[in-house]
């Protein structure tokens, strides 16, 4: 039986790996034990299946170039098999936390509240898979993740804060494997974004009102759920300048909601 806190899981002496450590063990394995690697593909034991080989055991990430019908995504979706049977997450983490060191800011919190007795769930290798068609409409917020203005307001936090993040599939796959199909078909300021993240390892995610925008795509989220176009752009720009009219002493903060909403009834409608 697997264990289900984190106390559980140092008794059994887990040690994280990172992904491209866990597919290059798994792969040497497999050659060990002579196991076919990819099966069902055809024809490619001395072309392709070689240099995935090395791009595994090199750690690297890579690009299947090819015609429509040669495998491809065949290829990626095996890559599941050289995955670990079981992954330990803390529980209900949207991105997969691992227990021993999450990075959230929800399972920070938790970590440090309940500290060993840290629940502890295990997910298998099909959820940690995910692969994302390219097409002209894909946008960073979905592939990377965007500010969820909701989510401020509901939880009445800055825009700032880390729990107003709306992930997008590359963090939801965090921990795994994730593949898109038809890279070209990207925007070219997308493919620069993942690029971003393969090259530095880093990625940011701003609130428009720090630009001086209001982001089309919130305005009709809001608008999609009853609110006027004027009330939408005031509750974007509200949460944004929340943090700095916070510190402001009662008269002055009150002046300047007043003042920002007499600039927002003549900049809409």
């Amino acid at each position: 039986m697997r264990p289900d806190t984190l106390r559980g899981l140092k008794a059994e002496g887990y040690k994280p790996r990172t992904v491209k450590e866990e597919l290059r063990d798994n792969l040497i394995a497999k050659i060990k034990a002579g196991a076919e690697l990819f099966p069902g593909i055809v024809g490619y034991d001395k072309t392709v299946v070689p240099q995935l080989e090395n791009a595994l055991l090199s750690r690297h990430d890579f690009i299947l170039l090819g015609l429509r019908g040669q495998a491809k995504t065949r290829i990626l979706r095996q890559l599941k098999s050289f995955l670990d049977e079981a992954l330990p997450v803390v529980a209900g983490c949207e991105i997969h936390d691992d227990p021993t060191a999450p990075i959230c800011a929800t399972c920070r919190k938790l970590a440090r509240e309940m500290g060993d007795e840290l629940p502890v769930a295990w997910i298998g290798r099909d959820a940690r898979y995910n692969e994302k068609l390219a097409t002209p409409d894909v946008s960073i917020a979905d592939l990377i993740g965007d500010i969820d203005p909701i989510k401020a307001a509901t939880k009445k936090l800055a825009f700032a804060d880390e729990e107003v993040i709306h992930y997008g599939l590359v963090p939801r796959t965090n921990r795994g494997i994730f593949a898109i199909n038809e890279l070209p078909d990207l925007q070219p300021r997308i493919q620069v974004g993942l690029l971003n993240i393969l090259e530095e390892k880093d990625v940011q995610i701003e609130h428009e009102a720090s630009v001086s925008k209001i982001g089309e795509e919130q305005l009709f989220y809001l608008q999609s759920r009853g609110l006027s176009e004027a009330e939408a752009s005031s509750m974007i720009v509200s949460g944004f300048i929340e943090p700095l009219v916070k510190e402001l002493p009662m008269e002055y903060a009150v002046e300047m909601n007043r003042l920002i909403e007499l600039q927002m009834e003549g900049s809409v409608g």
